[in-house]
């Protein structure tokens, strides 16, 4: 079997680094954590990074042209998310490209899919899931934030959690429960939700990084337009099942692991360093690598 990539492939990896090292602070890649760049350094490369990538309509290259694609292959998009999560380069488009544009590709309507579809691609929103809830992390159907029908509108109250990026957000893709009575997989839908709507606040979440990414996301009476009701009511569990699929290679996990495997290694062969100290950690570290390895021929099977 053949696992190299084709020349057109790699000429794309090495058109997308270039873009993205002459972007990126040349001590982007070895920064301590001690050192992370703050909050609005990231936001303002994101911008930078996801506005040029665009331009290429590379963002979203793997949707059809009409949506603002490429019509690109899959092992093209995943050679993109593989680089920018290797050189943790933000500004690869989040959930918008991830998971809530091809939601809106599948259970959209026509004047949905014209609006936000061309704005993701083009860098000009960006968006935040809001899915999880303090009794509702990985069991999506127990949520029970509730949006109820009131003439041509929704009206929603409860709270979310872990919600990333929520404070850059513009726009939120909201999971809420329609139907109390239904069965629990069959009462909730989808909503895209404006995040400067009145009745929202947000709490930063600390990280054990020191960064606060994540957000609570507390909704209190909030008004949402009955057009932003996204798909088929009471559907949302299946339909958020089938979008979250778009999002589950894990290529990205594997390529942050291989950087990270990079450095430890190269700390270990230093004078002094683990090796010396102790040479049957080469075995551990050549464990590692081999594990990573497998990680990445599972991602790009997926």
């Amino acid at each position: 079997m053949d696992f190299d990539f084709s020349p057109s492939e790699e000429q794309f990896r090495a058109e997308l680094r270039q873009l993205l090292h002459a972007q990126l602070p040349s001590d982007w890649s070895t920064r301590s954590l001690a050192q992370a760049p703050d909050a609005e350094e990231r936001r303002a490369l994101a911008r930078t990074i996801s506005k040029q990538l665009a331009d290429r309509k590379w963002l979203a290259m793997a949707w059809p042209k009409e949506h603002g694609g490429l019509d690109a292959s899959y092992l093209e998009q995943l050679i993109f998310n593989e680089e920018l999560a290797y050189l943790d380069a933000p500004g690869n488009g989040g959930v918008g490209v991830s998971s809530v544009g091809p939601a809106i590709m599948m259970n959209g309507n026509e004047a949905q899919r014209r609006l936000y579809l061309p704005r993701i691609a083009n860098a000009d929103d960006v968006w935040c899931a809001l899915y999880s809830e303090p009794g509702a992390g990985s069991d999506l159907a127990s949520i029970q934030t509730r949006a109820v029908r009131d003439g041509d509108e929704y009206i929603v109250s409860g709270t979310k959690l872990w919600v990333a990026g929520a404070q850059e957000a513009n726009l939120g893709y909201l999971a809420a429960r329609t139907d109390p009575n239904a069965p629990k997989h069959r009462g909730i839908s989808t909503f895209v939700l404006p995040m400067d709507s009145a009745g929202i606040t947000m709490r930063p979440i600390a990280s054990m990084a020191g960064d606060s990414y994540l957000t609570e996301v507390h909704l209190d009476r909030v008004r949402i337009p009955a057009e932003n009701l996204v798909g088929v009511e009471n559907r949302g569990w299946y339909q958020l099942a089938r979008s979250l699929d778009f999002e589950r290679s894990s290529v990205a996990a594997y390529a942050g692991g291989k950087r990270n495997i990079e450095r430890l290694v190269n700390l270990a062969k230093e004078d002094g360093g683990l090796i010396e100290q102790h040479p049957s950690m080469r075995y551990a570290l050549a464990d590692r690598w081999i594990e990573m390895e497998v990680g990445f021929n599972i991602a790009y099977r997926i």
